[in-house]
């Protein structure tokens, strides 16, 4: 971790004493991984030097063979690229960018776009940490939910978080609803619920997403119940799944 300090300087953070050794060249790479693979492949310092060297040697192979496109590398990174600095008061807000940007790598979904509304409205003063950090922990669960009931009965038996909400909004709108059109129907959702209850946005943003969390919770809990509808809910998935 790089550390953004009161003062405008950069400092590197104790948290990794790994990445301070290859910043300053205090040992070679390899010596530091040799040094670090003891400590198990699985260990952060030990990925962090791996990685290291692995873009070490892949820029050394560019650079020794010119038609690869070296010389195209270095003009987009230093002449095509930003570098942005995002300064948060909060380190569990560092924490919670650095973890989403680390888990994409492909295009958001439809439910992706409409977590980004609603951590967009629920977070929309400084004195809303509090119902930010319900609404993290509401969208973590629902995630954990979901990949609970699909690692039992198979990704084919059980819907991802887009078709569950896309059934949740169709059920609550009593309308006809695409994925396409699923975050403008979820503000449709939360403008019905601010009007009826006489909730602010973010108080309906929140009402919406704690609705489609007890739903799922609730499903959760029927799935593994002995109840007429467990064994029912059990046999439609293994259905699906086959």
């Amino acid at each position: 971790k790089i550390l953004y300090s009161e003062s405008g300087n950069l400092r590197i953070s104790n948290a990794n004493s790994v990445f301070s050794e290859l910043v300053n060249a205090n040992q070679t790479p390899q010596a530091i991984r040799d040094r670090e693979e003891p400590r198990g492949k699985k260990s952060t310092s030990y990925r962090l030097i791996s990685s290291y060297l692995l873009i070490r040697q892949w820029l050394l192979g560019l650079e020794s063979q010119p038609s690869l496109g070296f010389s195209q590398f270095l003009e987009l990174a230093f002449n095509s690229s930003q570098l942005v600095c995002l300064v948060f008061s909060d380190a569990s807000q560092a924490n919670q960018l650095f973890e989403s940007l680390n888990a994409r790598g492909k295009p958001l979904s439809p439910a992706d776009n409409v977590k980004n509304d609603l951590v967009a409205a629920i977070s929309n003063n400084m004195k809303s940490h509090r119902a930010l950090a319900q609404c993290t922990a509401l969208w973590s669960e629902v995630i954990e939910v979901i990949e609970s009931l699909q690692q039992r009965f198979g990704s084919n038996g059980i819907p991802d978080v887009t078709e569950f909400m896309h059934l949740f909004v169709l059920a609550q709108s009593h309308k006809f609803v695409t994925q396409n059109s699923l975050k403008t129907s979820v503000q449709d959702v939360i403008a019905l619920i601010q009007a009826s209850r006489g909730f602010t946005h973010q108080q309906a943003s929140l009402y919406f997403l704690q609705s489609f969390h007890n739903v799922l919770q609730r499903l959760n809990e029927i799935s593994k119940s002995n109840t007429a509808e467990g064994r029912a809910f059990r046999r439609l998935a293994d259905e699906l799944h086959n």
